[in-house]
This record gives structure tokens, sequence and C-alpha cells, in this order.
């Protein structure tokens, strides 16, 4: 009894068209989800970025000048030569224009940025109540640089990272994705000389 190749080979044709269909289909959904969480994180940082500056904006004196001393190693700047740059710190706190000392980290178990405010009076004394805001923005790293050479600026970077869960996973690799900010902003209320030590 012959084989009839010609009853054979269509549906095998067929079936790996299907699949192949579906390899496209699948991989091409994995992109996509992947693009969208690389926008997202990038959106986030940005975000982050406006949120900074925006409170950054009424800043007239540093209030933690020895967090940002020589021996104080960078971890996200470097030199044009490639080492560690220094004057870094992870929280930034200072005095207002409208006499509020401000303080912004990086929550210390989330991936959030807590801004808290409180009021003080021109000796620096706190006298209103404390108010904390949270802005959940997957940030993993936070840093601040201040020079005494350049008194007048304040650099930062940002950087935020999905969550392994967001992800499409085909294996049991443990897929992120990171999205970046920096700036470098002008502090035009800047008073040399008037920040106040802890």
């Amino acid at each position: 009894m012959g084989v009839q190749l010609d009853l054979i080979l269509p549906p095998i044709i067929v079936g790996m068209l299907i699949i192949i269909i579906f390899r496209v289909n699948s991989f091409m959904m994995d992109s996509s989800i992947d693009n969208r969480i690389f926008n997202d994180m990038q959106s986030f940082a940005e975000t982050a970025g406006v949120v900074l500056d925006d409170q950054l904006r009424t800043a007239k004196s540093i209030n933690n000048p020895n967090d940002f001393e020589d021996d104080d190693i960078c971890s996200n700047f470097s030199k044009q030569d490639g080492t560690a740059d220094t004057n870094c710190s992870d929280e930034l706190e200072f005095i207002t224009t409208n006499s509020y000392k401000i303080s912004i980290k990086k929550a210390d178990d989330e991936n959030n940025i807590l801004i808290s405010s409180i009021e003080v009076d021109s000796d620096g004394n706190e006298i209103g109540s404390l108010n904390e805001s949270v802005y959940p923005l997957y940030v993993s790293k936070l840093e601040f640089q201040h020079k005494g050479t350049t008194p007048n600026f304040i650099s930062y970077k940002i950087e935020t990272e999905s969550d392994p869960d967001h992800h499409v996973q085909n294996n049991s690799d443990q897929k992120t994705v990171k999205g970046f900010a920096e700036r470098k902003v002008f502090l035009r209320n800047f008073k040399i000389g008037v920040a106040t030590k802890k």
C-alpha cells in the first residue's frame, strides 16, 4: 500500500503555519508589553524629576551641608576620568523662602519618594506639624550632589526600575527595565553662608 503524500502534506503544512503564527503573535505581545513598561519607567523617572524641580524652586539654604562633604563618595555621579565623584547624599534637606524645612529622600523599604515638610521660625526651630507626601514612582536609586565650589547648583540622579511581576515571563528569568533622569538645578533664591547645620 503506497503512501499518498498529497493527503499527508497539507495538514502538516497548515499545522506548521498555525504554530508559526501563534509564536509570532506571542513574541509581538511580549515585545509590546516590554515597550509599554519601558515607557512607563522612563515616564516615572521624568515625573520624579518634575516633582523634585517643583520642590527645589523655593530653596534658599541647604539644611544638611554635612552630608555633602568632600569625602562623601557618589555612587551615581562620576568625574570625567571615570572615577567616582564626591559631595553626594541620598537625602536632601533645605529651607524654603516661605520658612518650611523640606526633606526629600527615597523611602527605606519601598520604591517611593518621601517628601516631608514642617514650618520653621527664623532660627530654624520647628514650629508647625509635620506633613509627609509619598510619591509611588518605582524609584530604585536617588542621589543628590551639592558642591561648595558651585553652591547655587544642586544636581540629582533618579533611577526607576520595574517589578519582575510586570513582565511576561517565558522562563524562570527575572526581567526588569529601568528609566533614568538627571538634572542640574540653579537655586535662584540660594543665599551663600545661610545654611544651618543639623
